[in-house]
């Protein structure tokens, strides 16, 4: 999850490399800052116990 603006941030899928990645890549609201990093800590810890 990256933050390109204000309230909008873009989701990559961790699986796909390069410009893959990009070309998938979804916008989405981001919402206050905390929320934001909650959610990306719960994104990661899912994707390190695969």
């Amino acid at each position: 999850m990256v933050r390109i603006r204000e309230g909008v941030c873009v989701i990559g899928d961790p699986d796909l490399d390069g410009f893959e990645q990009l070309m998938e890549a979804k916008r989405v609201p981001c919402g206050d800052k905390d929320a934001s990093s909650v959610i990306l800590k719960q994104a990661l810890e899912k994707h390190i116990k695969r």
